[in-house]
This record gives C-alpha cells, structure tokens and sequence, in this order.
C-alpha cells in the first residue's frame, strides 16, 4: 500500500537522490514519484522487491491444481510446493 508520505515529485526525488535511496531502504515502503502531478513511477529498494516477487510466485497457482483440490477447501497447492495456512 502507498503512504500519502511516500509520494514526491520525480524532480524531488532526482535532486536528493541519494536521501531518497536511503529511505527506500530503511522503510521497504516503495515510493510513488509524480510529473506534472500524476503518478509516472513506483521505485523501491531491491531487497523489498525481491521479497514481493517471491511472495507473488509462492502464491501462484495452476488452475488445474484447484481443479484437483475442488472438493478440498483446506489445501491448495501451487506448482512448487503447498502454500501454508491457505484456505
């Protein structure tokens, strides 16, 4: 989710670039910057971004797993392995 605080202007941002990084790094928030006041780009720090796509790949599932599981509401497995605690 995106903080009201986390949105500057790609300006602002080019300019303390290197305050920016820092803070992308201590919150692992990712930070929404603006042109001409719309949002343009979503930046964020490497290591976070790297923890959001392997959370989007251990929650990804073939459809013709579910087709499996449909009388099993308690466990669906994804391609790899069973996603804990999904119901």
């Amino acid at each position: 989710m995106i903080h009201i605080e986390d949105i500057y202007s790609l300006t602002e941002f080019q300019r303390n670039a290197k305050a920016y990084v820092k803070s992308l790094k201590e919150t692992g928030r990712p930070q929404v910057l603006t042109v001409n006041g719309r949002a343009e780009v979503v930046v964020q720090d490497a290591k976070s971004y790297q923890q959001m796509m392997a959370l989007i790949d251990r929650l990804q599932i073939d459809p013709s797993d579910l087709e499996e599981h449909i009388d099993d509401p308690v466990r669906v497995e994804n391609k790899s392995n069973s996603v804990p605690g999904l119901i």
